[in-house]
């Protein structure tokens, strides 16, 4: 291995078409276009198929000059990569500045012992890594992980030896069953988002296709009696619900949770294998999720805030999942495991006087309350169905002010508890790791003696603002004095 350091590498030549690959996903929209206008007969055919080949030819030409012109090199402190092809770009990164390394692997790439490697520095572009090594070897990616790891310690040595997760101390694992992973994707809402894309391609794509196919189509839509239209939107629906269930079992086939090293490592996935190393220090803040179908079944989805962009790619805002599914029940003893500061049982909490659930009631009825006199308005019978939102809105409020609820815990904890969309959120933070806390209170407040709460931690490359709203004004400061003084101490 010290043979190749401080040598330029090439990336491997399958590294080609994951660069082809990119480039035909950037383009896909616009490929997607040709392609209808070509079976629409709407313009061309010389014209629009000269267009689709000299794209794929582009894409073909750039892939492969990307592949040429891309280099890199590493030392014992720092890693290298050299890239363009016109515009050529110089990244020097030294170990002990890198936050995250992520491991992303293809089914197809296993067989070949190869991988993508991600590496994120505090001065990264938001939603992007700061280098990519889109396919090498998996020793040459170990290796670099260790040079990483030992960067940390400040005990680098020429003689490393690449070592994989596996062989590492492990202090705590968990890996998610089958069961328990059909549980968490049956109960997310993925099929929404799935729903929305086949009603938006299906409103669209009528428009481009040709009259020999579209006059079949419309005339067998029309013959559909009521029963046999329904049976068909059962069959979307359930359609619908097994690619949401598909994709989530694949997105965390084997979900594996490892703590070693203070640090934690999550492995999933199915067609990509995806390795994400985060140390416990860079964990800001500890969110558990309950959808309102998760609490009716007693389930929890528990989420790191950290101060990287390590879980970018999880579907919910970019927090990185470490547990996707658990009973409410094991909850703390099961992440107390990972996080030793996270305590092993619920604390009790100090909820909102029910009296002031009238507050968020009065807010959310007047934001809906403009919607619903221009509808009324412009559409008089039918828009006095918009009324039938005021009970919806009246639920959500009172559902967030019941659970808007805090707690200190000693030894410089707090958990902070909201409610959002029916949805429960509990947050847990460490003194240390909160960047500041404010309260305010308009005139009105201060004459009920009641405030706004703000609490503000570092989210990746911007701050997360966990929010207690309509709390006593007694309360407020005796949060916003504990952490005053142990801030100063």
């Amino acid at each position: 291995m010290n043979k190749i350091m401080n040598k330029n590498s090439r990336l491997h030549p399958l590294a080609f078409f994951v660069f082809l690959y990119n480039n035909l996903k950037r383009y896909l929209l616009f490929i997607i276009f040709l392609f209808f206008e070509i079976i629409g007969d709407r313009h061309s055919g010389l014209l629009l198929y000269g267009s689709l080949i000299l794209l794929l030819i582009f894409s073909f030409i750039d892939a492969l000059f990307r592949y040429i012109f891309f280099a890199y090199r590493f030392d014992e402190n720092s890693l290298t990569i050299d890239s363009g092809v016109f515009v050529r770009h110089h990244e020097h990164i030294p170990f002990n500045k890198i936050q995250t390394i992520q491991h992303k692997q293809w089914f197809f790439l296993q067989p070949f012992g190869l991988e993508s490697l991600s590496i994120e520095t505090a001065g990264h572009n938001d939603g992007k890594a700061e280098a990519i090594l889109p396919v090498i070897p998996l020793k040459i990616s170990n290796f670099i992980e260790k040079l990483n790891q030992q960067s940390r310690l400040e005990d680098v040595s020429s003689e490393v030896v690449p070592q994989q997760v596996k062989n590492k101390k492990i202090d705590s694992n968990y890996q998610i069953n089958f069961h328990d992973l059909s549980k968490y994707a049956l109960t997310s809402f993925g099929i929404i988002p799935t729903l929305l894309g086949f009603v938006g391609f299906f409103s669209q794509v009528d428009d481009y296709l040709p009259q020999s196919i579209k006059k079949p189509v419309e005339s067998t839509i029309n013959s559909l009696v009521a029963q046999e239209f329904l049976i068909i939107l059962i069959l979307i629906l359930l359609f619908s619900l097994l690619a949401s269930y598909l994709t989530t079992i694949q997105k965390y086939y084997h979900f594996t949770l490892i703590k070693s090293e203070h640090k934690l490592t999550t492995i999933r996935g199915f067609f990509q294998r995806y390795v994400v190393s985060l140390p416990l220090k860079k964990i800001q803040a500890v969110f558990v999720k309950q959808s309102i179908l998760r609490q009716w079944l007693k389930l929890a989805t528990v989420e790191t805030i950290v101060a990287s962009d390590a879980g970018k790619n999880e579907k919910d805002g970019g927090d990185l999942v470490i547990l996707p599914v658990i009973e409410k029940q094991q909850l703390f003893q099961q992440v107390q495991k990972f996080i030793s500061y996270f305590p092993k049982q619920m604390p009790k909490l100090t909820h909102l006087p029910t009296f002031q659930s009238w507050y968020f009631i009065r807010n959310a009825i007047l934001v809906c309350l403009l919607p619903i006199v221009a509808l009324i308005y412009f559409y008089h019978f039918w828009g006095c169905f918009s009324l039938l939102i005021v009970p919806l809105v009246i639920s959500l409020g009172y559902y967030k002010s019941r659970h808007m609820a805090f707690v200190i815990i000693p030894g410089g904890r707090y958990l902070f508890q909201s409610g959002r969309f029916w949805t429960n959120e509990l947050y847990l933070i460490q003194q240390n790791k909160i960047q500041s806390v404010s309260y305010r209170q308009t005139i009105w407040m201060a004459r009920k003696h009641l405030v706004h709460l703000s609490i503000s931690i570092r989210h990746a490359n911007s701050n997360h603002e966990v929010q207690i709203r309509y709390l006593p004004e007694k309360e407020a400061r005796r949060i916003y004095n504990c952490y005053l003084n142990k801030s100063n101490t």
